[in-house]
Parts: C-alpha cells; structure tokens; sequence
C-alpha cells in the first residue's frame, strides 16, 4: 500500500544519509558484492571486553548470495530471470545516488538490458530510463537515455516477441 510506504519513508528516512546508506546496501547485495567475500565491520568496545579479543575490526562472511540477472538451467540456457534484481537495482542505484553505476551494470548494459527485456514488460525498462533521465543533471546522458528509451520504443513490438533482436 502507498500509505505504508509513506509512513516507513517519514519515519525511517528523514535523514538523508541513511536514505542513501539503505539504498546503496540494498543496491550492494544485488548487485551480489559481498556474496563468498569476508566484509570488514567493526567491534564495539563492550564485544572487545566480552571476547577478549585485541584487534579493533574484523572480517564476516555474510553467506550472501550471488545474484545473477538470470539463473541458467543445467544444460546452461536461461532458465528464469532474477525479476527481484531486474526490478530493484535500478530503483536503488539511483536513490543511492549511484548514477555511474546504474549506467554502466544496468542501463548501459546489454546484458542487464537483453535480462531485463525477457524477463519483465519493455514498459519497466522504458520506466526506468526515464527516471534516471529526470534526475540527470548532464544534458548529454539525458540525451543518451532519451535515445536508448526511443529506439526502445520504437522496436518494441519486436523486442516483445524476440528480446535477442536487441543487439541489433
């Protein structure tokens, strides 16, 4: 419900560094960052003295997964898309404020694209070009974005039945 959302975002975010610290979080285990890699976090003073332990940091394994755009079967043909993924990274990205890798790992990305096309409506990818070309602040990447969201468009009805017509 939009009001849920409205409550959760007036009370948790009305600081805008944690608004783009939970988006960026969420964006990094999408994007499977810490998946089989030890992340560094920090001990409090009171784990130090229960623990006995010296060293101030430390490394966990998080037991994060990878998140591929699409789980392969195993004859390793595209099985089914990561909808979660397909759908979320942009939105994160860009409310994390990490433009530069929303374009380069989704929306200047053919294969994130040719994922996002097979398996969600060409009307989400549209969707997503424009909100990042409404927040852009370089007139020319909104141009770019415009672009690409035009020939999107116009090439709709064969990218709907065919999604490997993209490339060309």
């Amino acid at each position: 419900h939009s009001q849920f959302q409205t409550a959760a975002t007036q009370r948790y975010f009305k600081n805008l560094n944690h608004y783009r610290f939970t988006h960026s979080s969420i964006a990094d285990y999408l994007m499977g960052i810490w998946a089989g890699v030890g992340k560094p976090f920090t001990f409090t003073e009171v784990q130090r003295q229960r623990f006995g332990l010296a060293e101030k940091e430390g490394l966990a394994d998080r037991k994060v997964p990878l998140q591929p755009a699409v789980f392969a079967a195993k004859e390793g043909e595209a099985a089914r898309g990561n909808v979660r993924k397909l759908n979320q990274l942009p939105y994160h990205l860009l409310r994390a404020g990490r433009v530069e890798e929303l374009y380069k790992h989704c929306l200047f990305n053919l294969d994130f694209l040719w994922a996002k096309l097979g398996f969600c409506p060409l009307a989400a990818v549209l969707a997503d070009l424009e909100e990042a070309a409404a927040e852009e602040s370089q007139p020319q990447v909104s141009r770019e974005l415009g672009l690409l969201a035009d020939a999107l468009r116009l090439s709709g009805s064969v990218l709907r039945k065919d999604p490997d017509s993209l490339l060309p």
